[in-house]
């Protein structure tokens, strides 16, 4: 999910998977963008991606500060976009400079840059240009199984669920953004984790989800049981 505050928009990015009612394996992720109105709730737009042999699957956003939407595919190393004002979501972005499915999208300030992970690292995008330049892993702290990933004031913060122990860490970006300055693990094999996801900065605090538990349903056939899970934690750490 993402805010657009300046326009009074909730963004949410959708796939059909088979642990949802009425799913099955096999089914097409019928991926989708809808957009709520922050003050009445009300759904106001749904965007389909154009047809693609492969279609996409989406899980995660970011919305840039000129009202630009960035959505994954987190099967395949492409980037869906919605403008403002526009009536069609097309697709931003396809490069072999990503390995892989695209994973966490967050935005500078000034929209001029989207940094990117996917679970082997870290992307710098330039959006004028689309040039994709991976950073360079610092030696300290590995960049790989990172699924959410948030900017702040010259920082990355990053929720690495693809590595073990899960992990919560920080990267200090060089000024002009291009390099990896220095890094540290902020949360590492917390009791609570179960996959944690994504999350979000206010204040110099990230918050974020400590215990998903998206992968007690990968077993379609044996579906976890209620008394096996446990409720929803919201951690927060400082990364000021």
């Amino acid at each position: 999910m993402g805010v657009d505050a300046k326009r009074r928009r909730l963004w949410v990015a959708n796939e059909t998977i088979p642990h949802m009612n009425g799913g099955k394996e096999g089914d097409p992720p019928e991926s989708s963008l809808f957009a709520f109105d922050l003050d009445s709730g009300r759904q106001v737009g749904r965007y389909e991606p154009p047809p693609a042999p492969e279609p996409p699957h989406f899980d995660d956003l970011t919305v840039a500060s000129d009202g630009r939407v960035y959505i994954n595919d987190g099967f395949h190393p492409r980037i869906y976009t919605l403008g403002p004002d526009d009536r069609a979501m097309v697709l931003w972005l396809e490069s072999d400079a990503l390995d892989g499915g695209t994973q966490g999208l967050s935005t500078t300030p000034d929209a001029k840059t989207l940094y990117v992970s996917d679970y082997r690292g870290l992307y710098r995008i330039d959006v004028a240009t689309k040039t994709v330049t991976r950073l360079v892993d610092p030696p300290d702290l590995t960049l790989a199984g990172a699924d959410g990933l948030v900017y702040s004031a010259g920082r990355l913060v990053l929720v690495q669920n693809g590595v073990q122990p899960n992990r919560v860490s920080l990267v200090e970006l060089s000024p002009d953004g291009t390099r990896i300055a220095r890094s540290r693990i902020l949360e590492m094999n917390h009791p609570v984790f179960d996959e944690p996801t994504l999350g979000t900065v206010v204040d110099g605090v990230f918050y974020f989800s400590a215990n998903n538990q998206g992968h007690r349903y990968h077993d379609v056939k044996n579906p976890p049981k209620p008394e096996d899970l446990k409720d929803a934690v919201i951690l927060r750490v400082d990364v000021k």
